[in-house]
């Protein structure tokens, strides 16, 4: 009978900490969580995915973080909302980590984008602290890439193709 009732207490106890409230007391800076944040994805996936808005402007700028280890150019971002963004980033990502696809400056395409053009980007974000504590203060290339809006596209005529930023 008692191991019953000891069940039973263990099963309430654990339904307890389903509504239960958590909290951590960080010790680290919000830049310092955020760079460690980006360095578990790194080491996990091999890229960390970021996304920011400039103070006075609609447009979502995103990045890769890590492709540059693999020897690849990061990769920005700066076509649709947050979530277009960061998906289409990486989808990227996964094709140079996962498929071992190499992208440069010119054109280029992955299995779902048939026309992409990538070109030079001029970008320094290590005055952020988290982007070059991810980066470890290495400089990475950076190229933009331009997906076609109909991306699935593979019968369009080079000139009649709606060109948007895109990474």
């Amino acid at each position: 009978m008692r191991l019953a009732q000891s069940k039973a207490s263990w099963e309430d106890a654990v339904e307890d900490f389903e509504n239960m409230e958590f909290w951590i007391k960080w010790t680290l800076s919000a830049e310092d969580r955020i760079a460690l944040s980006l360095n578990a994805e790194i080491e996990q996936n091999g890229y960390a995915l970021t996304a920011f808005r400039l103070p006075h402007s609609q447009r979502v700028i995103g990045t890769t973080l890590g492709l540059s280890w693999l020897g690849h150019p990061e990769i920005a971002s700066t076509a649709g909302t947050v979530e277009e963004v960061l998906a289409f980033l990486r989808h990227l990502a996964e094709q140079v980590t996962v498929h071992q696809q190499s992208f440069d400056i010119g054109r280029g395409e992955t299995p779902f984008f048939k026309e992409l053009n990538f070109r030079e980007l001029d970008l320094d974000l290590n005055f952020l602290g988290f982007f070059d504590e991810a980066l470890q203060g290495l400089d990475p290339e950076w190229i933009l890439c331009e997906a076609p809006v109909n991306a699935g596209s593979t019968n369009a005529n080079e000139q009649d193709q709606d060109f948007r930023s895109a990474a």
